[in-house]
């Protein structure tokens, strides 16, 4: 919120409603994350770790944290892929995922790679 993203403030009264949890890290979920490859961000690292320890799925928009968790046998989905779900579920609408996705670019400087195969019918 602090840094713009103005639509968290959902998401965080969904986290204060306790509809949805925070997994923080065990201590040996902590310790694992040394054993990872260190050039992906911390976030990266704590997100596989907590999926691959809890069998959760994992969005990504980096192939080389894609390619990981082929590797290693955790499951992911792609930016694209979910942002694709989103829209074709009819839970945000076209609008909404193309201004989505101009804030992640702009906010987070982030490219997000062919963002017109999210709306291939």
């Amino acid at each position: 919120i602090n840094d713009g993203y103005s639509s968290l403030s959902s998401i965080l009264k969904l986290v204060h409603d306790r509809q949805i949890r925070v997994l923080p890290l065990t201590e040996a979920e902590i310790m694992e994350r040394y054993s990872l490859p260190q050039s992906f961000g911390a976030g990266e690292l704590d997100s596989l770790i907590i999926c691959k320890h809890r069998e959760l799925s994992l969005v990504t928009n980096d192939k080389k944290v894609a390619k990981f968790c082929e590797t290693e046998g955790v499951r992911y989905i792609t930016l694209n892929a979910l942002l694709r779900m989103l829209w074709r579920n009819s839970i945000l609408s076209k609008k909404e995922i193309k201004d989505l996705i101009g804030e992640i670019q702009k906010k987070d400087r982030v490219t997000i790679l062919k963002p017109g195969e999210v709306f291939i019918e």
